[in-house]
Order: C-alpha cells, then sequence, then structure tokens
C-alpha cells in the first residue's frame, strides 16, 4: 500500500484500519511508521479499530488444553465488545471454539482443509470426557457465566459438532 501511494505521488495523511484480530495489526503499523514518515512528512498516524474485541493469539504458554498457536484468537482480556460477549451466550458452541475467527483462513480459502481442522478440534474436545461445559468455558472465554447455559454437556455438544462437521464434510467430497 505504502509502495502505491509513493508510485502514484499520492501523499499519506493517516491510516484508519478496521479488523478482526489482535495486538498484531498494532504492531505492523508500529513497524513501518519510521518508513512512513521518511516517505511522507505529514504522515500524523494510524489507527486501529478492532471489530468485536482486541483477541489475544495463543501461544506456547497459554494454559489452554487445544490450541493453535500463532494463529487462534483468544476471548480472554477485557478487551472484548460487551456486545460480542453477549453474542456468546446465544449458542454453547460458540465461547468454547478454538478460534474465536475462522473467516480469515481456511475457511474461505480452502473449505475442506477448514472442515478437517474444526472436526479434528471437536475430536480433541469429545476425548476430554468427563470434563465439564463450565470449566470448559472457564478456560476458553472466562468472562462469560456458565449459569447462563443450561445443564449443557461438553460431551453432548462436541459429539453434535462432530456428527454436523463429518455431514458438511460428505457434501464437498460429492
Amino acid at each position: 500500500m505504502i509502495d502505491a501511494i509513493k508510485h502514484r505521488g499520492a501523499e499519506l495523511c493517516s491510516i484508519l484500519f478496521f479488523t478482526i484480530g489482535g495486538h498484531r495489526s498494532e504492531a505492523v503499523f508500529q513497524e513501518l511508521e519510521e518508513r512512513i514518515l521518511a516517505e511522507h512528512p505529514n504522515y500524523k498516524g494510524s489507527t486501529v479499530i478492532y471489530f468485536e474485541g482486541r483477541f489475544p493469539v495463543a501461544s506456547p504458554e497459554t494454559p489452554l488444553r487445544i490450541k493453535l498457536t500463532g494463529t487462534d484468537l483468544l476471548r480472554h482480556g477485557d478487551t472484548m465488545a460487551p456486545e460480542f460477549l453477549e453474542s456468546q451466550y446465544q449458542n454453547p458452541m460458540f465461547p468454547v471454539e478454538r478460534c474465536t475467527i475462522y473467516d480469515a483462513g481456511s475457511r474461505a480459502f480452502e473449505p475442506e482443509v477448514y472442515l478437517e481442522d474444526v472436526l479434528e478440534y471437536w475430536k480433541a474436545v469429545l476425548a476430554l470426557d468427563p470434563l465439564s461445559f463450565a470449566d470448559y468455558l472457564a478456560e476458553r472465554c472466562p468472562l462469560l457465566d456458565p449459569n447462563r447455559f443450561q445443564n449443557v454437556s461438553l460431551r453432548e455438544l462436541a459429539a453434535s459438532q462432530v456428527q454436523r462437521i463429518e455431514q458438511q464434510r460428505a457434501f464437498f467430497s460429492h
């Protein structure tokens, strides 16, 4: 983007960036700031606006039973919009998914790979039996109240997801 602006002879004054993501978005702009200022002396800075929240990314130190480090956006911390947190109560599957969003990766470009990935996750959740839904919810999305989910069985939820995803996989294999 910076090269394209320079090539056109235009002046870059600021950047307003909207994202569903984590702190890496800010780091990218901070890394580029010196270059931008050198090429665009009237540059005032960048603003990153997070839709739904600013989600941390799983690392090897993240205390989760199941995670994909470096890519999984987690429902942790206090930088989530109240509306996003409230939306997690719509379905008990939402807050215990491995990643907060999948839309930016394989789901959009490689649906078969995405389905395999999510199937593998739910099979791993199924293997956590006899872990309770409330305990797993506390690990995956600690700001939510498990009492607002009425008697959810983690085993039944995971088994239902496995069955649903296997049906979707069958659709793609035809």
